[in-house]
């Protein structure tokens, strides 16, 4: 079978296949790429853009942007103008260009039926680009329309191998989406480190969502715990520190054997250890960075467009 074949093959898979053989967790702060056949991620900054492309996508904002980034690079994507919906989400893709080893789509996300797409919305690490060979991307969050309750993505995916990619056409695929995302950051009230002994059964809330616990000092350390639910459906993370009254910044080690599932298998715990001498505890605060999510829409977004090389 030739390359051709092999992608007009895979633009009729059913992408409920892929979900269901998919079951790596999601896991908190510094959510790295997972490197799989279908996709994984890295960052992009600069992606080659058209006016008139935009426009007909009916994205100029997100062109703004871009273009404000790097106005040598506004030149490239093709309109594709394909789209599908479900669950009343409609997905878009808008444009896309491919260039040697690396393919440029840009994707609208809209609720055609409420007010699931916002300004927080995070593709959860479930879009795809169904292909024949290993690659690394990353989604972008561009713009954000409220009139339309339409969001942009930029995503970038490029071959692992750093061959061409050929073929005349690519399946971009959606799973599930988030959205309603808040971000707490500070002190953990109620929290006085003066006061810390060898155990504590005192639990903390400093966001919905997300616990502090077991906050205590044990072999030779300050340790603390914190709890994150439901983070299948929520995405909760983050993590602890301490600070300082002139601000002076002291970050935990962790373990690095990542999180531990809770006892109903649904959130993760965190177990934070700070190396600082227990006499100096009094002069810190015990503080927070968490985002949660409070929405999760599943769907089986699917759009296969030609994809031809320049």
């Amino acid at each position: 079978m030739n390359a051709d074949n092999v992608l007009n093959a895979l633009g009729m898979v059913d992408e409920a296949m892929i979900a269901d053989a998919e079951q790596t967790p999601k896991f908190a702060k510094r959510r790295s790429a997972r490197k799989t056949l279908i996709l994984a991620a890295a960052v992009i900054l600069c992606l080659s853009l058209t006016l008139p492309v935009l426009a007909a996508a009916d994205v100029e904002p997100a062109y703004r942007l871009l273009y404000a980034l790097s106005p040598a690079a506004a030149q490239g994507l093709k309109p594709v103008q394909m789209s599908c919906e479900d669950n009343g989400i409609r997905m878009e893709v808008a444009a896309a260009k491919i260039e040697g080893d690396t393919a440029d789509i840009l994707i609208c996300m809209q609720d055609l039926t409420g007010d699931r797409v916002d300004e927080t919305i995070d593709l959860f690490d479930s879009y795809m680009l169904l292909s024949p060979f290993d690659s690394i991307g990353t989604c972008r969050f561009l713009d954000y329309d409220e009139a339309q309750r339409s969001a942009v993505f930029l995503v970038r995916i490029s071959r692992m191998d750093g061959r061409a990619i050929t073929g005349n056409k690519c399946t971009f695929c959606v799973r599930e989406f988030l959205s309603g995302k808040t971000h707490f950051s500070g002190e953990i009230r109620g929290v006085d480190l003066s006061e810390v002994s060898a155990s504590n059964d005192k639990v903390y809330t400093p966001i919905a969502g997300v616990e502090v616990r077991d906050i205590c000092w044990q072999d030779g350390a300050l340790r603390a715990r914190v709890h994150c639910d439901d983070v299948r459906n929520t995405d909760n993370h983050g993590y602890l520190y301490l600070r300082c009254a002139d601000g002076q910044i002291i970050e935990a080690e962790q373990d690095q054997n990542g999180p531990e599932w809770d006892d109903a298998g649904t959130g993760f715990l965190y177990e934070y250890v700070f190396d600082i001498p227990q006499e100096q505890l009094a002069e810190y605060q015990l503080c927070g960075e968490f985002w949660i999510c409070d929405s999760l829409t599943k769907g089986n977004w699917q759009v296969t467009f030609p994809m031809k090389n320049e």
